[in-house]
C-alpha cells in the first residue's frame, strides 16, 4: 500500500481487464490498436486520479 491507500495490485489488475475489453473490442472491429491504447491509458488514468482524489490524507491539524 502506498500513502493513498492503493493496493499495489489493484492498477496492474485493472490494466490487464481493460486490455482484454480493448482485445474484445478490436476483434469485433470496434476500435484499432490506437484507440485500444487510449482507452486502456485513459481509463488506467482517470481510475487512479480519482481513487488518488477521494482517498488523500488529510492534512494534520
Amino acid at each position: 500500500m502506498n500513502n493513498y491507500g492503493i493496493d499495489a495490485n489493484l492498477l496492474p489488475l485493472l490494466r490487464h481487464a481493460l486490455q482484454l475489453v480493448a482485445g474484445i473490442l478490436i476483434y469485433k472491429g470496434a476500435i484499432d490498436e490506437a484507440g485500444a491504447e487510449l482507452l486502456i491509458g485513459g481509463i488506467t488514468s482517470l481510475a487512479t486520479a480519482a481513487w488518488m482524489y477521494f482517498t488523500k490524507p488529510k492534512a494534520a491539524p
